[in-house]
């Protein structure tokens, strides 16, 4: 027998509600996630190593270096000067970026900004 509106809408109600439970424990596991992989960041620094095991997991990090731009005109005066618009995208370009910095051009009104990435995998 085919359901009728009503319950229909009874079913969409309790699919969102459903839905809404588990993105807020997804929610509150990307917050476990994130400061457990902060916790562990900082002790491989306060170690002075860049890898951990454990039984199951490896963890390590490394520092990986993207533009931060300071100065939006001025990094758009330089695209259009330089026709590098390979730096364009959402956010800047971080390989094109990269190329630039490491023929020791400076893009303007971007500065270098280090950041901790780590990696987790499953150990064999």
């Amino acid at each position: 027998m085919p359901k009728t509106i009503g319950e229909l809408i009874d079913e969409l109600y309790a699919t969102r509600t459903a839905r809404l439970v588990l993105e807020k424990k997804a929610d509150d596991l990307k917050k476990e996630e994130k400061r457990l992989s902060a916790f562990l960041i900082e002790e491989l620094k306060q170690n002075d190593t860049t890898a951990m095991r454990g039984h199951s997991a490896m963890f390590s990090i490394k520092v990986v270096v993207v533009p931060s731009v300071l100065d939006w005109p001025k990094v758009f005066d330089f695209i259009k000067q330089e026709n590098a618009f390979s730096l364009v995208q959402k956010r800047i370009g971080v390989q094109s970026w990269n190329e630039y910095n490491d023929s020791g051009i400076v893009v303007p009104g971007t500065e270098a900004l280090e950041l901790d990435k780590y990696s987790l995998t499953k150990s064999k």
